[in-house]
């Protein structure tokens, strides 16, 4: 018998239920471009550079698929 393993149920908090019942903004809106700054500003925090700092978006292996 095949089975199926995921995780699950998962509770959400009410902040994440309450974010995702907003309307979605435009990825190429001056909304997401602060976002983005914002993201890119803390990770060069994080990784302690001042460097340029590349944000991939795409799925979990999107990084790792070759570039022909």
């Amino acid at each position: 018998m095949a089975q199926l393993r995921i995780p699950g149920p998962t509770p959400c908090p009410p902040e994440v239920l309450e974010a995702m019942s907003r309307q979605m903004i435009d990825h190429r809106g001056p909304e997401f471009v602060k976002i983005m700054q914002r993201v890119t500003d803390k990770l060069k925090q994080a990784f302690i550079t001042k460097n340029d700092l590349l944000v991939l978006t795409g799925s979990g292996t999107g990084g790792l698929e070759p570039q022909l």
